[in-house]
């Protein structure tokens, strides 16, 4: 599933995602590699950090849906957690975040957020 993500450019909702999840921590070599195998800058990779971190932690659309989690999920390691937080096992975990995320895509569904 493919979902419009950051204006201008539209990548693949699962490499957003998980260039996102890997960026915790990250080291200069892997984050190389990373920008290599995926073939985006460093920049687009921080300000995809930055949008989890500060705009979709801070959306209409992510308050009203964190209370749909049975446990907290900590919000500093998003999108990580969010791919703990649905649980299941293989493509399960990210094909559930895809679906939890396509309403934000759009302006017509109530409550998204607007890209």
């Amino acid at each position: 599933m493919s979902v419009r993500f950051l204006a201008r450019r539209v990548y693949l909702g699962v490499v957003v995602v998980l260039v996102s999840a890997l960026a915790h921590g990250v080291t200069a070599k892997r984050a190389r590699k990373v920008q290599e195998a995926v073939g985006v800058s460093a920049r687009t990779i921080e300000r995809w950090r930055d949008w989890w971190l500060v705009e979709f932690r801070e959306s209409a659309f992510w308050k009203l849906m964190r209370a749909r989690f049975s446990s907290p999920l900590d919000e500093a390691t998003l999108p990580r957690s969010l791919i703990d937080g649905f649980g299941g096992e293989g493509r399960e975990p990210m094909e559930r975040l895809m679906r939890f995320l396509s309403p934000i895509t759009t302006s017509s569904v109530p409550g998204s957020m607007p890209v």
